[in-house]
């Protein structure tokens, strides 16, 4: 029996019922791949013992404890894992340099570059970071089809990371 007064049932339906209150899309996607099920394989019952058993695949639903491990990787996916990405790719891009040369045409044989200081994004200022959301073709003339992706500060993600233990400690139903 698990140290817990509650069910893998009961706590995944907490679970997605709070995360529903507080975002809906998040808890829209997380429901969608719980409710998507997992792939085993099968075998068709032998009716003629000289034919070789036939195996397929099929998708059978997970069981509450699955569904729930699959929310809470999901939720650290969302808040520990995607920040991570975005403040170390921040960080990356922070030591680069952005722009090209200008260049200038002397004939048409020829092109001189010249490098112009005023050309160039500095290695110390923050560059924006942005992400389409869609493809250009079907970006309209709006210009609501980016995001900006802000670095999180260490400070949240540490803050994220224990909220994360303690929810999959309330969330482990394994015995010992």
């Amino acid at each position: 029996m698990s140290a817990h007064e509650y069910t893998p049932e009961n706590a995944l339906s907490l679970l997605m019922q709070k995360l529903k209150e507080r975002n809906q899309d998040l808890a829209l996607k997380i429901q969608s791949e719980i409710d998507s099920g997992k792939d085993i394989r099968a075998e068709e019952p032998e009716i003629d013992k000289r034919k070789n058993p036939h195996t397929y695949r099929k998708k059978v639903p997970y069981s509450h404890a699955e569904a729930l491990q699959i929310a809470v990787d999901a939720l650290e996916s969302y808040f520990i894992e995607q920040p991570l990405f975005v403040k170390s790719m921040t960080e990356n891009l922070g030591s680069t340099l952005l722009g090209g040369p200008n260049l200038i045409s002397l004939d048409r044989s020829y092109e001189k570059n010249i490098r112009d200081k005023n050309s160039f994004v500095s290695a110390e200022k923050r560059k924006p970071v942005e992400i389409e959301l869609r493809t250009e073709t079907q970006m309209s003339i709006r210009g609501e089809e980016t995001i900006e992706l802000i670095p999180p500060s260490f400070e949240l993600i540490e803050s994220q990371k224990k909220n994360l233990e303690v929810l999959r400690y309330l969330t482990n139903f394994k015995e010992g």
